[in-house]
């Protein structure tokens, strides 16, 4: 890496012994040229440590942002899958700030770092859910063969949705089964509507078509007719 002076902390860009002696005796010579002999070796051992506890000191903030950062998209994880409004992440925060002013008050600071607002959350759904699409897209990419369950339901306000499932099998023979997507159907939900829903979907993933082998349906009429059905 490139040198850091002791005294200012300011990297050199170029790692020659000409450019460490200019950066010195343009910034610094006038002040410390008057140490010698073991006052200068121990004025340089005095800088040395100060540099390491500052440096000490920025790793010890960067971990506990990291730590904060973590903790945010696991809250973010357990109310996605507890079907939790987004603004039950302040709920969460101001408990946990209660139970760390009772019980760590020394690490407080930490869990007012964790940043839980309904924005943060909404955006940390949203980053688990494309990271989620990618892992199942690389997934399906290993697939040497697989097949596709629909089915089809009505929500609380009677929208009709269309679930799609995914089970495939790669070169070790190990089996992947994942939940793809849920997609509203706003129009009609005939044969044509179905189709064009899961092949928008199976090919935002990268599937292979060739590689299908068969596809399992909840055996609704727009789904079993032999002229209009999927």
């Amino acid at each position: 890496g490139k040198p850091t002076c002791l005294i200012c902390t300011q990297q050199i860009s170029v790692p020659k012994v000409y450019n460490v002696r200019r950066h010195y005796e343009t910034h610094h010579a006038g002040t410390y040229d008057q140490y010698s002999g073991e006052l200068r070796e121990e004025k340089i051992s005095e800088l040395e440590q100060s540099l390491k506890e500052q440096e000490l000191l920025l790793k010890k903030l960067y971990q506990a942002s990291e730590a904060a950062v973590r903790a945010s998209y696991m809250i973010a994880h357990k109310l996605a899958v507890s079907s939790k409004p987004f603004s039950d992440g302040e709920v969460v925060k101001r408990c946990l700030i209660l139970a760390a002013e009772m019980v760590c008050p020394d690490q407080l600071l930490t869990f007012v770092n964790i940043s839980l607002s309904r924005n943060t959350v909404a955006e940390r759904i949203c980053d688990l859910s494309e990271n989620l699409n990618r892992q199942l897209a690389e997934k399906t990419k290993s697939f040497i063969a697989f097949s596709v369950a629909i089915d089809g339901s009505t929500d609380a306000t009677d929208l009709a949705q269309l679930a799609i499932f995914i089970r495939g099998v790669d070169q070790e023979m190990t089996v992947t089964e994942e939940f793809v997507e849920i997609i509203p159907v706003m129009d009609t939900t005939t044969g044509d509507d179905i189709v064009r829903n899961l092949v928008d979907v199976l090919d935002k993933i990268g599937a292979d078509w060739a590689k299908a082998v068969s596809l399992v349906t909840n055996g609704a009429p727009q789904m079993m007719e032999e002229k209009a059905g999927v």
